[in-house]
C-alpha cells in the first residue's frame, strides 16, 4: 500500500476507511454504502488510486447493463460467437486489467446478472462468450449501493450467495451533516471543483456562509452543496440568497461560538452584512445610508467579508 491516505477528521469514519482499504488490498471486493451524494464514488476512486499501482479505473452503472449482452460486457466475446460478432471484443474485465472495475447501484444489478457473476466471483476466473479457454481477473472489484448490502440480501434484491462473495468489508458513509469535522475540507474542495469546470469570473464564497450549512441536512448531499455552491458562485450572489427559506432563517438565528470573541464579532457582522445586501443589491450608497456608515467603510467592510 502507498503513503498513508487520509479521509476523516471523524475517528471511526477513518478507522473504518483504513480497515476497508487492508481488507481490499487482500481480498480484492470492497462494498461502498450510503445515501445519495455523500461520495461512494470519489471514494472508490481514490481506494483504486491509493491500493493500484497498474491498471485502469472503469465506472459501470449496474443499470446500464443489458440483460441479453450481460456477459459480453462484463467478459467480452470471441470473433464468431454470435451473428454479429464480426469481431473480438473486449469486456470491462479486459479493459480494467490489474486495475479495478467499479459496479455503481448495486441494488439495480438484476438478479440474474447476479447469478451469471458467481463463479467469476469464487474463482477469480472467467470465460469470454464464444471462447474455448478462460481467463484469470487480476483486478479487483467495488460495489457501491445506496442500501446496505445486507438489507438487500434481505429483501430480495441480491441473492444470499451472491451476498455472501462479496461482503468481505462494506465501508458505511454517512450523510454530510453527521460529519461536522470534514465539513470544511468538503466545503473547500468544492469550491475548488467548480472553479475548474466553470470557464468564467466567479465569486468566491467567504467563511461565514461555510457556518450557514455547517451541520444542516442537505438534500442529496454532495449534489446539493455543489448545486447550491454553483449557483452563488456563478450568480454573484451570497449563499444565504440560493439556499432554502427554512436554512436562512435558522442561520439569521444562530449565534457563532468559536472560542474567540473577536471571531464571532467578525462572524455576526458578515452575517449583518449578508442580509443587508438582501434589502439592497443594486445600491451600495443606500446600503451604506441604511447602515449608518461611509460608502467607503462600507466598500473596505465587503472586501474584508469577501462580499464585494
Amino acid at each position: 500500500m502507498r503513503n498513508h491516505f487520509f479521509f476523516s477528521h471523524h475517528e471511526d469514519l477513518e478507522h473504518m476507511v483504513q480497515t476497508g482499504l487492508r481488507s481490499f488490498k487482500n481480498t480484492g471486493i470492497l462494498v461502498i454504502t450510503g445515501e445519495s451524494g455523500v461520495g461512494k464514488s470519489d471514494l472508490a476512486a481514490k481506494v483504486h488510486k491509493q491500493t493500484t499501482r497498474n491498471g485502469s479505473y472503469l465506472s459501470q452503472d449496474a443499470s446500464g447493463f443489458a440483460t441479453a449482452r450481460f456477459e459480453s460486457q462484463l467478459y467480452g466475446h470471441a470473433r464468431g460467437a454470435f451473428s454479429s460478432a464480426v469481431n473480438a471484443h473486449a469486456g470491462f474485465l479486459d479493459v480494467v486489467g490489474k486495475g479495478t472495475l467499479c459496479i455503481e447501484n448495486l441494488e439495480d444489478l438484476d438478479i440474474s446478472n447476479q447469478a451469471r457473476m458467481l463463479r467469476f466471483l469464487e474463482s477469480g476466473y472467467y470465460r469470454p462468450v464464444g471462447a474455448n479457454l478462460e481467463k484469470h481477473f487480476p483486478g479487483r472489484l467495488i460495489f457501491t449501493s445506496r442500501i446496505a448490502a445486507r438489507k438487500l440480501m434481505e429483501s430480495g434484491a441480491i441473492r444470499s450467495d451472491f451476498y455472501y462473495r462479496i461482503a468481505h468489508f462494506e465501508i458505511k458513509l454517512p450523510p454530510i451533516y453527521e460529519r461536522p469535522l470534514d465539513f470544511e475540507p468538503i466545503f473547500a474542495m468544492m469550491v475548488s471543483r467548480i472553479r475548474k469546470e466553470v470557464d468564467v469570473h466567479l465569486r468566491i464564497p467567504a467563511e461565514i456562509e461555510m457556518e450557514l450549512l455547517k451541520d444542516k441536512s442537505i438534500e442529496g448531499n454532495y449534489h446539493g452543496l455543489k448545486n447550491m455552491l454553483q449557483q452563488s458562485m456563478i450568480q454573484g450572489e451570497p449563499l444565504p440568497n440560493v439556499i432554502p427559506f427554512e436554512l436562512r432563517e435558522e442561520y439569521d438565528r444562530r449565534l457563532p461560538n468559536t472560542g474567540s470573541l473577536r471571531k464571532d464579532l467578525f462572524i455576526l457582522e458578515g452575517r449583518l452584512l449578508t442580509r443587508a445586501i438582501n434589502d439592497y443589491p443594486r445600491s451600495r450608497k443606500g446600503l451604506a445610508k441604511a447602515l449608518g456608515i461611509s460608502l467607503r467603510s462600507l466598500m473596505y467592510k465587503l472586501k474584508e467579508h469577501n462580499l464585494s
